[in-house]
């Protein structure tokens, strides 16, 4: 297995290669939102070594990172059955209480209030993500309803003000 592993060790996080590295090890990862789950086979031992991974860069990216994670999070949570999600995917699906859920973890349980302007930092950075996502999941709540209820179909309603416009 390690004969598998050593050829592809990447020098820069970068999605392309990330998903490169991952379909050739296509035995030791499952998708699951927008993370990878390792599915590892053998023995485990820990590492002699650190590994150090700066993964650094500027908010712009960020951001851009943020809104693909957000889509890939809500079609997990929308697309999975409750009862095989964690406890805390099912609070994300409350969707109103999850942000400030994320707030009082990193700040308070985790302790973030304690490290200053970084923990701060880092707090606001979950919270924002994790709206980006509860905005996600409001916005195929109201699609999902709006197809169910005519007055409110987009699609007929913009075709509805066009036919209006024309008489006018």
């Amino acid at each position: 297995m390690l004969d598998q592993i050593t050829p592809l060790i990447l020098t820069y996080n970068e999605a392309p290669n990330i998903r490169r590295t991952l379909e050739q090890l296509d035995w030791a990862h499952r998708q699951d939102g927008h993370t990878h789950q390792l599915q590892l086979q053998g023995t485990v031992e820990n590492l002699q070594a650190p590994i150090f991974h700066d993964d650094r860069k500027p908010l712009s990216r960020w951001f851009h990172s943020q809104v693909r994670y957000a889509e890939l999070e809500a079609k997990k949570l929308l697309t999975s059955e409750p009862s095989s999600l964690s406890w805390t995917d099912r609070i994300r699906r409350w969707r109103i209480f999850a942000p400030p859920a994320m707030a009082f973890y990193c700040l308070v349980l985790r302790g973030g209030i304690f490290d200053g302007r970084a923990g701060f930092y880092y707090a606001f950075q979950r919270t924002f993500a994790e709206l980006m996502l509860s905005l996600y999941l409001l916005e195929q709540f109201a699609n999902s309803r709006n197809a169910r209820i005519p007055h409110l179909n987009t699609q007929d309603s913009t075709a509805k003000l066009k036919a209006q416009s024309t008489k006018l």
